[in-house]
């Protein structure tokens, strides 16, 4: 049904262009979502990784689809400015023009992305789920003027659900979601890190 793109020919070089878009399947998939035996729900997982020369990193969006992922959107980008909030968005911006308006999409990402990143998700009418680490602090509705951090809370081998909240707690920067706590297995490592997940309402 869907074929693999071939990358978009570019005639400037990496070092004269931050970010090189390729050529992608979303418009083809995206229509294809408004077909009724398609799942309601539509996993997208957005991603840092590596490239082969260490002066660049790629910026990537992928369909989850039967276990596999089929990539959607790739912005190669200067080492420098990896997890650069403006080119995040504007990944972001472009993708939601790309992406069938009537398709429900839910963005999957790993820990590395912060509050900005989850605004700007909800304010494209799109939900979220993201992994929180670290000292970043967050608090529940049912005790909103006990803020945490991360570190202060243990989670389980199995998913628990504290309950709704708010991440980060400045003002201008806070994002209402909700709040799971998971531990995965050690596998050997000695030092154990508190992890969370928070997802939209």
């Amino acid at each position: 049904m869907f074929h693999q793109a071939a990358p978009c020919k570019s005639e400037e070089s990496p070092e004269k262009k931050t970010g090189i878009e390729f050529c992608d399947l979303l418009i083809a998939l995206t229509n294809s979502m408004r077909s009724p035996l398609c799942l309601p729900e539509h996993f997208i997982a957005v991603d840092w990784s590596g490239y082969p020369s260490q002066e660049y990193h790629i910026l990537r969006a992928s369909l989850i689809c039967d276990g596999r992922s089929i990539p959607l959107l790739s912005r190669l980008v200067s080492s420098a400015k990896q997890n650069n909030l403006l080119i995040q968005k504007a990944f972001l911006d472009e993708l939601h023009r790309r992406v069938n308006p009537k398709a429900k999409v839910i963005l999957i990402t790993d820990a590395g992305f912060q509050s900005a990143w989850f605004r700007h998700i909800k304010s494209l009418g799109w939900d979220f789920i993201g992994r929180i680490r670290g000292t970043v602090q967050f608090c529940l509705l049912h005790d909103d003027e006990r803020w945490l951090k991360i570190t202060d809370v243990r989670g389980k081998a199995s998913p628990e659900y504290p309950g709704a909240g708010w991440l980060v707690r400045a003002e201008y920067a806070r994002c209402s979601g909700h709040f799971y706590l998971h531990k995965r297995e050690t596998r050997g490592r000695k030092n154990q890190r508190s992890r969370g997940r928070l997802s939209s309402p």
